[in-house]
């Protein structure tokens, strides 16, 4: 009886508050500099020509068949004001930087319809920068984790090393990313 009492109070009661939370076990955290870049493919939104498909590993690593000195990868949902914005800085840093090796990809994780997406997207989609519709935010989760926060741009290296990541577009977020395009460039 004596060691059941003692068992009883060596154990922490939790009677009052909220249920804990716990973390997902099966969400993979947000992307950080240093990281290896994760997969990225799917259907593009804007088929140039044949390529209908996008892969990202066919342009960074030692296995890519059509390297690029750095990558430009975008996130975001069509609408949004801030987003727009976004999209502008990367199809001007896209432009800047293409004849030094850039290159750039958006994510398009909206669930609207395509008749729906921004002005913005359609100037990119004429800039020739390639949209890859992700409606299940199935590449936003394992880029940006199980609670994306958009816009987010990255830039990635020609060995597939997230460089710099920017949770928005003002003036700092796109100071950082020309810093991080320029590193990723001099490599």
């Amino acid at each position: 009886m004596t060691l059941l009492f003692c068992m009883l109070l060596a154990v922490q009661p939790r009677f009052l508050g909220p249920p804990e939370k716990k973390p997902d076990a099966g969400a993979p955290p947000a992307v950080q500099a240093g990281d290896a870049a994760p997969p990225l493919a799917g259907e593009l939104e804007n088929p140039a020509g044949s390529e209908r498909r996008y892969d990202l590993a066919a342009m960074l690593g030692p296995a890519a068949t059509d390297p690029a000195r750095a990558m430009l990868v975008a996130f975001f949902p069509p609408g949004c004001a801030g987003c727009a914005e976004e999209l502008r800085v990367v199809r001007q840093l896209a432009g800047e930087y293409g004849p030094r090796g850039l290159r750039a990809v958006v994510v398009d994780v909206g669930t609207d319809d395509r008749q729906a997406a921004s002005r913005a997207l359609v100037e990119v989609e004429g800039a020739g920068i390639p949209v890859l519709g992700d409606r299940g935010q199935v590449q936003a989760r394992r880029w940006l984790g199980s609670r994306p926060q958009l816009p987010a741009p990255f830039v990635v290296d020609r060995d597939g090393a997230v460089g710099a990541m920017a949770g928005a577009c003002g003036p700092e977020a796109v100071t950082s990313l020309r810093a991080a395009i320029e590193n990723a460039l001099a490599r």
